[in-house]
C-alpha cells in the first residue's frame, strides 16, 4: 500500500526531526548554562524560542507559530554566529525548525485540520 508507506516515512521524519530539535534543545540549553557573553544569550534565546515553537505546535496554533519561529531563526542564527566547529550543526537544526515553523508546514498535516 503507497499510502502507508507514505505515512510510515512521514511519521519517521517527523520523529528524526523531533528528536534532533529535542537534542539541539539540551546543547542550547548546555551553552546558556557553561557559556560567557553573546554565545550564552543567543543559545538562551534559542533554547526558549524552541521550546515556545514546540509548545504552539501542542497547542495547534498556526498564527503565534509563525512569529515564534521567526524568533527561533533569529536566535539560530545568532547561535551559529557565535558557536565555532562542530557545535553549529545544532543552531542549523534549530534554525530549520524555525523555518519549519514559519512555513507552517506542522499545520498542514491532515490530523490537524
Amino acid at each position: 500500500d503507497p499510502q502507508g508507506a507514505a505515512m510510515i516515512v512521514e511519521l519517521l521524519l517527523g520523529i528524526a526531526l523531533a528528536a534532533t530539535v529535542f537534542a539541539a534543545v539540551l546543547w542550547c540549553g548546555y551553552w546558556a548554562i557553561i557559556g560567557r557573553g553573546a554565545r550564552r544569550w543567543a543559545n538562551a534565546a534559542t533554547a526558549v524560542c524552541t521550546i515556545a515553537g514546540m509548545a504552539t505546535i501542542s497547542l495547534g496554533a498556526p498564527g503565534p507559530a509563525v512569529i515564534v519561529g521567526a524568533g527561533v531563526l533569529v536566535a539560530s542564527v545568532a547561535s551559529l554566529v557565535t558557536a565555532a566547529g562542530a557545535t553549529r550543526l545544532f543552531p542549523i537544526a534549530t534554525a530549520v525548525f524555525g523555518g519549519i515553523l514559519m512555513a507552517g508546514i506542522p499545520f498542514a498535516a491532515p490530523a490537524l485540520n
